[in-house]
């Protein structure tokens, strides 16, 4: 059951990491250093204090990630395949501090249920925010869309340790080297930049076979 779920679509209402929420809403600049980390006393569980704009981190019920039990996944019929036609790009490289990234100046696209989301950038966490059956996973890559109404979507990708990833849109694997690789240039409160798992609040986990 874990095969078909990793790879799976996050509204923005549930919130990204602190930074990524706030650049795609506009409330920070990409090179803005922000005083947030993953532990201690600016971690996840502070974040809803450190600034008014982020206090739904702090009283959100639809907020990221989540433990994915297989057993409660609900099949839907009507979800339709993700369409997605990524292209050749310019890509600039980052290293946050907080994680790795990757901006694309036209990545290129996907549509869901006929509206167009179109790519803007990429970054991991090490290890996965998501679980599924309580499981964490090697790392977790998060691709960014956004529409023309100014709404954003987000596609998870989860990854096990196995063969190295020489092409990040088909391969769901890594291998410890590139795990490391990811961590290495993050700082200190970062090194695991993962969030804790936030209770579900009647939310329901949609299935495409």
């Amino acid at each position: 059951m874990a095969a078909p779920l990793s790879f799976f679509i996050i509204p923005i209402a549930l919130l990204l990491d602190l930074h990524t929420y706030a650049s795609s809403a506009g409330l920070v600049g990409l090179d803005t250093v922000l005083n947030f980390s993953y532990s201690g006393n600016t971690g996840p569980g502070r974040w809803g204090s450190l600034s008014p704009a982020y206090a739904p981190c702090a009283y959100g019920k639809w907020q990221s990630p989540i433990d994915i039990e297989t057993d409660k996944v609900v099949v839907n019929k009507t979800l339709k395949p993700l369409k997605r036609h990524y292209y050749p790009s310019n890509t600039t490289l980052i290293d946050h501090g907080y994680n790795v990234g990757m901006q694309f100046e036209n990545g290129g696209e996907f549509i869901v249920d006929g509206k167009k989301y179109t790519l803007l950038q990429m970054h991991w966490h090490v290890p996965s925010e998501h679980k599924i059956d309580g499981v964490l996973f090697a790392s977790e890559l998060h691709l960014v869309h956004k529409a023309s109404d100014g709404s954003y979507t987000v596609i998870a990708v989860l990854y096990k340790i196995g063969d190295a990833d020489p092409t990040v849109a088909k391969v769901r694997s890594m291998s410890e080297e590139q795990v490391e690789a990811l961590r290495a240039p993050l700082q200190s409160t970062c090194k695991s930049n993962h969030r804790p798992v936030q209770p579900m609040h009647g939310r329901h986990v949609q299935l495409f076979i």
